[in-house]
């Protein structure tokens, strides 16, 4: 399930993984007048200017929160660091920052950049186009769907409803047949719009999970398939029981990179009748596939719309990024200790992130990133 990970919790994984984690609180109010911050929590630190112009100080409370200096010098005596720029705005009480070696701005940078560097490794969670079957411009099947040997009309009817307005009452009358939305309509007047189209191939090479709560009165009548092109590249979920009330129904595929069609299929077979079709949605935690780009971030609050794992992968991604783009030491030792570094990260990221695997864009694989992660697996 995606969640939302706000930048505050994004920037401290990624700030313990850099070794690059301080945080305290003043333990004397800031006046207003200066530009010193004071705490005792800064007791063990006992070389003056400890912490200098290699460091920033990140205010994340009170008046002060979210302004990021660059530090001017330590008094290890006094536990007093002071920064550049204007004077600090008076508190009235503790306010807690984070000490970084790390610009917290280029931190939050290089994570929006990692958006567009993942995609579309990491996306946000989508259900399949009118998933409740709500919208219907024709009689005969719902917008983006379309029927293969049943009819299919729009169902009104509470019983006949899991939720929302509608439902889908498609009915077998002779012939196996399903509703169905696929890459196979194509695009154009009266098919597919484009950004529906290409959300459907981009499906391709992602783990798919489709999903619908179905009504049926017949055993062995009414099942999902994911088709992608072959009997040999289906996959079906269990039937409904028949038992005449709404189950939830689902099947899950890892779609191959090269599936010829990707069909998303609610199937009513050996029997005849009706039966009906609901949407899963958000609020059964089910979804179709991984489009989409992640919110950027730039606020304390602004979160991206990723789960636990996924963001361990982010801040790895991100650590790496940073060591390389550091300015590196002079000293071949250095450089070669912040290259491990930077390596070891890389590779862990794309360990994570080949967990949650969605397509690989072409220019990707043009440059070997499907094939570091192959190499990898």
């Amino acid at each position: 399930m995606a969640v939302v990970v706000p930048l505050s919790d994004l920037r401290k994984g990624v700030c313990r993984l850099l070794g690059d984690w301080l945080q305290a609180a003043t333990t004397t109010n800031i006046t207003g007048t200066d530009k010193y911050i004071i705490s005792t929590e800064l007791d063990p630190y006992t070389e003056d200017d400890y912490f200098n112009s290699n460091w920033w100080v990140l205010l994340t409370s009170g008046n002060n929160a979210g302004v990021c200096r660059v530090i001017k010098g330590f008094s290890a005596a006094n536990d007093r660091i002071e920064v550049y720029g204007a004077n600090l705005a008076a508190e009235t009480g503790a306010v807690t920052f984070e000490l970084h070696r790390f610009d917290p701005a280029e931190i939050a940078r290089v994570l929006n950049y990692a958006i567009l560097e993942t995609y579309p490794l990491l996306g946000v969670p989508v259900l399949a186009p009118n998933d409740h079957f709500e919208d219907w411009s024709q009689t005969t099947y719902p917008d983006y769907w379309r029927v293969n040997n049943v009819t299919a009309v729009k169902e009104t009817g509470a019983a006949n409803i899991h939720n929302g307005a509608a439902s889908a009452k498609v009915t077998r009358a002779g012939a196996d047949g399903y509703l169905y939305i696929s890459t196979e309509i194509g695009t154009g007047a009266g098919k597919l719009p484009l950004d529906v189209y290409n959300a459907l191939l981009a499906l391709r090479e992602q783990k798919v999970v489709f999903a619908k709560w179905v009504k049926a009165t017949t055993a062995l009548q009414a099942r999902l398939a994911i088709y992608c092109g072959s009997d040999a590249r289906t996959r079906y979920s269990k039937f409904h029981s028949g038992g005449g009330s709404f189950e939830y129904l689902d099947v899950e595929f890892n779609i191959p990179w090269d599936a010829s069609e990707v069909s998303l299929r609610c199937e009513v077979i050996t029997s005849d009748g009706a039966v009906y079709f609901d949407g899963a949605g958000q609020a059964d935690k089910t979804l179709v596939g991984l489009i989409g780009y992640l919110s950027t971030v730039s606020a304390e609050t602004d979160a991206m719309e990723i789960n636990y794992e996924q963001s361990l992968g982010l801040q790895y991604w991100v650590a790496a990024t940073l060591l390389q783009n550091r300015i590196m030491p002079i000293s071949s030792e250095s450089v070669s200790r912040y290259a491990g570094d930077s390596d070891r990260l890389m590779s862990k990221a794309r360990q994570l992130l080949r967990a949650h695997r969605t397509p690989i864009p072409m220019y990707r694989m043009a440059h070997g990133w499907l094939g570091e992660l192959e190499s990898e697996g």
